[in-house]
Parts: C-alpha cells; structure tokens; sequence
C-alpha cells in the first residue's frame, strides 16, 4: 500500500470536501432552522452618498453616471461622488460636465490607489448611508430603493445586492456567470443566517458609523463586510438589488491577474480581523468564513495534492486510476477550450469554458496564495480594460 499516495489523497479530498460541500450543506441546514428574514416594510429617511472609485475609466464612467442619475433615489436623498485617482485619460473632465446634474469630484493627481479614494470619497460625503459601486457595474433602477429599508432595522449594518452577468456572453463569460449564481445563492443562505463571509464590491451599503477606514493591499469590500460583522451588526444580502456587470473578464490573462490580487489581498483583510476566526466569540459564523473564505483559497494546493496522491497510488489502486484518468480528463478539456470557440454557445464549449475557467481561476489562486505568503500585496494597480477601480 502506497501510504504516501493515499494519505495525500485523503488530505486532498477533505479539504475540498469542507468548502464544496460541508460549508454550504451545513450552511443549507442551518437555514433550514432560521425563520425567513423579512425586509422591513418602513422605509427609513436616510440619506445615501453613492461613491464610485475609478482611475481612467473614461469609456466607463459616462455610461455609469447616465444610469445612476437614472436611478430613484430614497426619500432622504442621494448625493453622488466621484473619486477619481490620478486619471490621466479625460475621466476628470468628463466628470465635471455631469457636475450641473449634482455629480461632486474630487480627485488626485497621482496614483494613490482605491483604499485612499474610499476613504477619501468617505470623508466628504454627507449622507447616513454609504452606498458603493465600480464604473462598470450598472444598477437595476430600483436597486437603491431596494437596499434602504433594511436599514429602518437598527441591527442591520450593511447590505449588499446581487451581481449578475450578461446571458449572452461567450463561453469563457458563462462560466463566470454560473459561478456568480453560485456565490449569489450561498449568498442569500447566509443572509437567513445575518451575516455575509463575503461581499461584492459591484453594489453594497454600508453605515456611516460603521464604515472603517480602509487600510491599503486588502479586498475593500470584504474588510468593509467584516468590520460590519465585527461591530456585532448584520450584513446581508438582498438578491431583488440587482447590478449587472456590463464589462466581465473577458481575457484569462485578466482574469488571472485580477484571482492572484483577489486572493492575496482577501486573505489579508481576513488576517487583519483574524478575531471572527474565534468560534468561542462568533460561532458557527467563524467556521464559515474559515472555509468559505480561506480554506477555499488552498483549491489549488489540494488539487495539486490530489494529483500528487492519485498518480503515486495509481500502480496499486484502481480507484486511484479512476481519480487521475478524471483529473486528466478534465485537464484536456480545459486545454482544448480554444477549439470550441467557434461554437460558442454549443453544450461542448460551455463545459470546455467552465473548465478552463476552473484551471485559471486556480492557477491564479495559487499565485496569490504565494504573494500573501510572501508578503508581496500590491498596494494599487492600474485597471486593465474590462476593470473600473485602481
């Protein structure tokens, strides 16, 4: 018996066995067990400051300023401010022409990053709830309204909506819409539950009071979930609050890119408030953000586990064949992808894009697995096209 092989195996499997299934089972079950949570019926006064981040988005920023002046706004009000880092592409000046429309700029001009011009936009808004978006997000026309009386409960500290990705996408686009349906319906589980392991950057609300000040080379919108849950408040999910993502990723080099800074920058918010690790204090919410959000960060290190183990206890085993032709199989219809794109909507494309969807997803999680580890967090980038905030 190869007990190197198969030890690696079980390890492998376990792993991903506690974040595929034992996290949103248990999490399914636990809602099972929580009554419905019901959207309050008043809505609250309050007034709302939309703050959008955006560094040379010019071709994003018109289309996204049209549709939020589109929106109905809440019963207290609603003032939108633009924070624009150190655009050198006509963003700034296509922004001040809205500004006879009640849009406020401000701006730097140098690159400071998002964090700073979170914080900033922050600073100088005014209303009770800060509400954020990207220049590529666009919002359902109710979605404001839908987010507010949430907040007429006093228990409730922030709230984000739903993202959701255009059904005419191409292959490599679908499979990134089946995982946002994935992420959405987890999501709305742990909502039941009152309080998100995640957050999407794309459309949230927030407390004013309950806004931290974001520290650089973390994901601005998970550290902003985890104060809310942090301060002892709820932080939900309302899946009506609808935005779509009109530019998705649409190159995997891209799409690498953006999981390694995803994944390293996350893992530090998550160890800047490593206390909700502590299940002696939050309970059952610990355990899901454990596996949800860091133990789903090693895939790629069980997967490599996995092949590791199944081709050392293949010689032996058959059940180990069958695991490696598996682990083979699906490595070969990612690596034909580009032969089904001429057949982007067929059965054979979507399930050749999902795969490799699936392998660049982990190539990208195991590279910012190592930039964390190795304390390499890019404090700012410069968004490539198809992204909004630097």
């Amino acid at each position: 018996m190869n007990v190197l092989g198969w030890t690696l195996m079980i390890i492998a499997l376990t792993g991903l066995g506690l974040f595929l299934v034992v996290n949103p089972l248990t999490t399914w079950l636990a809602t099972c067990l929580s009554p419905a949570r019901q959207k309050p019926a008043k809505v609250p006064g309050l007034s709302a400051s939309l703050l959008i981040v955006v560094r040379n988005g010019r071709e994003l920023i018109g289309p996204k300023l049209d549709n939020t002046l589109a929106l109905a706004t809440p019963q207290g009000g609603l003032e939108i401010i633009v924070h624009s880092d150190g655009s050198d592409d006509g963003t700034d000046e296509l922004v001040s022409s809205y500004a006879d429309r009640g849009v406020r700029l401000c701006s730097t001009s140098g690159h400071r990053g998002k964090a700073f011009g979170l914080n900033a936009a922050a600073a100088l808004s005014t209303g009770d709830v800060l509400i954020f978006s990207d220049a590529d997000a666009l919002l359902a026309p109710q979605a404001l309204l839908l987010l507010m009386p949430w907040f007429s409960d006093p228990r409730v500290g922030g709230v984000c909506g739903r993202r959701v990705v255009p059904d005419k996408a191409g292959a490599f686009e679908a499979a990134q819409a089946g995982y946002a349906t994935l992420d959405s319906r987890l999501k709305a589980w742990e909502s039941r539950l009152g309080a998100l392991t995640s957050n999407d950057g794309k459309l949230y609300a927030v407390r004013r009071e309950l806004f931290p000040e974001i520290p650089d080379a973390v994901t601005d919108d998970l550290y902003a979930a985890l104060a809310v849950v942090s301060a002892g408040r709820l932080f939900l999910f309302d899946p009506e609050a609808r935005v779509r993502v009109a530019v998705p990723s649409r190159s995997p080099a891209v799409e690498l890119r953006r999981r390694r800074r995803i994944v390293s920058t996350s893992l530090n918010a998550i160890a800047l408030n490593r206390a909700l690790l502590n299940p002696l204090r939050h309970g059952f919410y610990s355990l899901r953000l454990l596996l949800n959000k860091v133990a789903r960060r090693l895939m790629p290190v069980f997967l490599l586990l996995l092949l590791a183990g199944s081709a050392l206890a293949s010689l032996e085993s058959a059940l180990a064949v069958l695991l490696l032709a598996g682990q083979a199989c699906c490595m070969v219809l990612a690596a034909s992808f580009q032969l089904f794109l001429s057949r982007r909507n067929g059965l054979a494309s979507r399930i050749a894009g999902a795969a490799f969807y699936f392998y660049v997803g982990n190539l990208g999680m195991l590279w910012g697995l190592v930039d964390f580890f190795r304390g390499n967090l890019p404090k700012r980038w410069n968004p490539e096209k198809g992204e909004a905030a630097p």
